[in-house]
């Protein structure tokens, strides 16, 4: 809350936008009974991706935004380069549901050793 407060960059577009994308997680009704770190990061960034609260660079925040979050949860990212491209390129332009990504999310996170 406070870098949308105090400290907007200026390639953030919209403040709203990523307050939801952030939030996404919080406000749905669901449970995770299974793997909530690899569901809640699925759906933070599927938000980032959709809203497009940067200037430039949403697919990139998302991806990295994830990536940060999976290895500070004790996770590890296991998706290939091109494969991840190809998934994020068909979320960003709306040809992929909500679900889809965060199953294919699930699929690529393992556990750090």
């Amino acid at each position: 809350m406070f870098a949308l407060r105090f400290v907007i960059p200026r390639g953030l577009q919209s403040a709203g936008d990523l307050l939801s994308a952030a939030s996404r997680p919080i406000s749905r009704e669901r449970k995770w009974a299974d793997h909530p770190a690899r569901r809640i990061t699925a759906e933070s960034a599927y938000g980032c991706l959709v809203n497009h609260p940067f200037a430039v660079g949403n697919k990139r925040m998302a991806l990295a935004a994830m990536a940060t979050f999976l290895e500070m949860s004790g996770f590890t990212w296991t998706c290939g380069e091109v494969e991840e491209t190809a998934m994020v390129l068909r979320a960003a332009a709306g040809e992929m549901q909500e679900d889809e990504w965060e199953a294919w999310v699930v699929r690529n996170v393992g556990k750090r050793e």
